[in-house]
């Protein structure tokens, strides 16, 4: 557990923003906290942890991913279900171009798609627009409609 660090000994943001003049000058997080290591672990002040030692270190090196996982399966228990290797397919370029204008096609779709949602909502949202500023403008035009009728009497 690290110890807490006071906020004092922390430098503010602005210190280090406010250096646009000269070549900034940040300390690490190293610099800051200091690394501080807990020399033991125990669970009351006279009674110290004897398995509070670091684990010890495993070299995943020398043995592959797939030697690790063989040894996991071997271990495994006979009702856990195994997982099929890679399945080596061999696909010519016609096939591969189908695809890719299957995928360009769905693409597309989903894109227009999208595209009219938006266009759809941008559509009402002028629609309501235009509604709310005729109904703001439209006693001022009645008022001046009814004005120039009267002075037409």
């Amino acid at each position: 557990m690290m110890a807490p660090v006071d906020p004092p000994d922390l430098p503010l943001l602005t210190d280090i923003v406010d250096t646009e003049d000269k070549p900034a000058v940040i300390p690490t997080l190293t610099e800051i906290v200091p690394a501080k290591t807990p020399t033991h672990v125990s669970t009351s002040p006279d009674e110290p942890l004897a398995a509070a030692e670091a684990p010890p270190q495993q070299d995943f090196g020398s043995h592959s991913i797939a030697q690790m996982a063989s040894k996991l399966i071997w271990n495994a228990p006979s009702d856990t279900p195994v997982m099929p290797g890679p399945v080596q397919r061999n696909i010519n370029e016609a096939d591969i171009q189908q695809l890719a204008d299957h995928f360009e096609t769905h693409l597309e779709s989903v894109f227009t798609a999208k595209l009219n949602r938006h266009l759809q909502q941008l559509h009402h949202q002028a629609v309501k627009l235009a509604i709310s500023e005729l109904k703001s403008e439209l006693p001022g035009l009645l008022r001046k409609a009814l004005d120039t009728t009267e002075l037409k009497k």
